[in-house]
């Protein structure tokens, strides 16, 4: 399949600049959400980051038990939802000219992604028997600010700024998980570190890949 049977061949043409003052930034906000509730949901999909699966996560708590056992979990599991629901965040920049290029400037944020785990685990009971876990994270104030630039209006422009914040996940064990305190702190922050880490390969790599696509399917506004 390929991408022209995704997303038409007719690339999209925004309006003529609005009559009030705000014409250069409801200008920039119609292409944004063009570009991330229009092409993207299209897009992710066809390009295997809506759902995207993760390899196999481990996770260890040092801390033992009062039995002597450290909790391991092997995650075998571990989906991402929610990379084709991105949005911005508050409005974006005046659309503008600079160094001879029309010129968007964005914050986003990715609230809507989820990550689900589902596995194994032991040493979280009286006895070290093996049993079914599950975890979810959720983002937590985690933004990007995302600059797309291109010569000419009614043309697309090209992603030359994807700058991620630091990433905040908020983690959500089930109640298969049964940990005190101190051992349960330090499962989140294993888990939260791991996640992290992943999730900013993968905003890098695949999400980037996927968002310059569809900058590609979409026409800049006029200034």
């Amino acid at each position: 399949m390929s991408l022209a049977s995704v997303l038409p061949p007719l690339l999209l043409v925004l309006g003529l600049p609005r009559c009030d003052g705000d014409s250069r930034v409801s200008n920039a906000n119609l292409f944004i959400d063009t570009l991330l509730l229009g092409r993207m949901p299209k897009l992710a999909p066809f390009e295997g980051i809506e759902p995207y699966e993760m390899d196999p996560v481990f996770v260890r708590v040092n801390i033992k038990n009062t039995f002597g056992h450290r909790f391991k979990a092997n995650f075998s599991s571990t989906t991402v939802t929610g990379l084709s629901k991105v949005k911005r965040f508050n409005d974006c920049s005046r659309a503008a000219i600079r160094n001879g290029n029309i010129t968007i400037t964005c914050t986003v944020n990715f609230k809507e992604i989820e990550i689900f785990l589902d596995g194994f685990g032991d040493g979280d009971t009286t006895l070290k028997r093996s049993h079914r876990v599950q975890a979810k994270a959720t983002f937590d104030e985690t933004y990007a600010l995302i600059e797309i630039a291109g010569p000419n209006r009614n043309e697309p422009g090209s992603l030359m700024r994807f700058d991620l914040s630091t990433i905040k996940l908020i983690i959500e064990p089930a109640e298969s998980i049964s940990l005190s305190s101190d051992r349960l702190a330090e499962f989140r922050m294993n888990l939260n570190n791991e996640l992290s880490d992943r999730m900013k390969v993968l905003f890098d790599g695949k999400y980037k890949k996927v968002l310059e696509n569809a900058i590609s399917t979409v026409n800049l506004p006029p200034v």
